[in-house]
């Protein structure tokens, strides 16, 4: 599934134009053999023994759901206050069972591995998942509240960041990017709404969040399944190319351009103009946004057509404009 997200007001999802794979439906069987033949055996060989499902206690005994934060067509989001302190704050991700195909309920347990992969292996700037539940019509990932809400609904309220912010937030970013990489993970949905802010008086304090279109391949394996957000997917992925993990600084690109400049770099009102200008890589810088040289150059790198063109993470943290400026070299020691 590639998600049409071409103004920031609302959200729709296509799929007139082109066939896309949805989470909820089995995909196509050269993309089943993409996602999940190629590793025999499967990844998900004894999943619910590895999540350690069984014999947990309910959700509803350890704690108390309270209002709703975000709610989606995959799932909904509230707050959860512990039943043992009532102090501590959590975010619980709740998605019915109810006419989920196998295909569906995999693809959460698929989720939900990796994300205890990435908390286990304290991989930074992610949003640390704390407990997973299971019942017979729902599923509850509990993770750490972010109480500072996400950047997309940051720059839409409070402005463009900053050089100096968008500095510590991408390099945050591509540090965590390089650590997906080390364990052959692939978000493939990274866009502004998917960054959560665990501060609310900190722009830079972030959290990747939301993992649902996220997989690990083997070494060197490829990938096929188009999905994404359009606004921020990848050409080659637009294109049915096999890809790889250089799609997610492609999406970094499209982040950078829009919280410096408040708007997105791919935009038009028809999906298929869209498409288009992402498949040619047209966009343009604008006075009115007063970007450094070196700024622009970061984006340009990023925002590669061609992933072998494309800057790698290493590459970008050691561009001009983030390697030579204090504000980002605490970060770079981490």
């Amino acid at each position: 599934m590639i998600r049409s997200n071409t103004c920031s007001t609302y959200r729709l999802t296509f799929s007139s134009q082109i066939t896309f794979t949805s989470r909820n439906k089995p995909p196509t069987t050269t993309t089943m053999t993409t996602m999940i033949a190629t590793r025999k055996p499967g990844p998900f060989t004894g999943l619910r023994r590895r999540l350690a499902m069984r014999n947990q206690p309910r959700f509803e005994d350890s704690y108390i759901l309270g209002e709703l934060i975000e709610e989606g067509s995959q799932g909904s989001v509230f707050v959860a206050t512990s039943k043992h302190n009532p102090q501590q704050k959590f975010a619980v991700k709740i998605i019915k069972r109810k006419n989920m195909s196998t295909f569906a309920k995999e693809a959460v347990l698929r989720e939900v591995s990796i994300m205890r992969e990435l908390t286990e292996a304290g991989v930074p700037n992610t949003n640390s998942m704390l407990a997973f539940f299971e019942s017979s019509n729902k599923f509850y990932i509990v993770q750490e509240l972010a109480v500072g809400g996400d950047v997309l609904h940051h720059v839409k309220n409070k402005g463009a960041y900053t050089e100096n912010e968008a500095r510590l937030l991408v390099t945050k970013i591509l540090r965590t990017i390089q650590q997906l990489s080390q364990h052959n993970i692939c978000h493939r949905d990274l866009k502004p709404d998917n960054l959560l802010l665990s501060d609310g008086s900190d722009n830079t304090s972030v959290w990747v969040a939301d993992w649902g279109f996220a997989t690990q391949m083997k070494e060197g394996e490829l990938m096929k399944q188009r999905c994404g957000t359009l606004a921020y997917v990848a050409p080659e992925i637009l294109a049915g190319l096999q890809y790889d993990q250089s799609v997610d600084l492609w999406s970094l690109g499209c982040i950078l351009y829009l919280v410096l400049c408040r708007r997105a770099a791919f935009h038009h009102k028809d999906p298929k103009e869209l498409k288009n200008m992402i498949l040619l890589g047209e966009y343009q810088f604008y006075d009115k946004h007063n970007l450094s040289e070196e700024a622009k150059e970061c984006i340009r790198g990023l925002l590669q057509t061609n992933p072998r063109k494309r800057w790698t993470a290493e590459q970008a943290l050691n561009c001009a404009w983030l390697s030579n400026h204090d504000s980002v070299s605490g970060v770079l020691r981490q």
